[in-house]
């Protein structure tokens, strides 16, 4: 018999999932969204933003992704390790 607890880790498991497959689908991101989508802090995003990451402006405030391009952004900046990080 499930507790209280276990059923609502698990709905937790599963309400995390099915966000993921959401974010998957999504044609634009906004800026939360673009967080939890790459995993990167909302700082180090901004900064990213700053730095010339493509992103969409609505009324000024509202910052949106597409999200193909951060996934060609993410790949862009990819980092070969030598040898000596193995």
């Amino acid at each position: 018999m499930l507790t209280d607890q276990r059923f609502n880790e698990i709905r937790c498991v599963i309400e995390s999932q099915l966000c993921k497959v959401a974010l998957n689908s999504k044609e634009f991101l906004t800026f939360d969204e673009c967080v939890q989508y790459t995993a990167l802090s909302p700082n180090f995003l901004r900064q990213q933003v700053r730095d010339g990451l493509s992103c969409y402006k609505l009324g000024g405030r509202r910052t949106f992704f597409k999200r193909k391009e951060v996934d060609a952004w993410v790949l862009k900046n990819r980092v070969e390790l030598g040898d000596e990080h193995e």
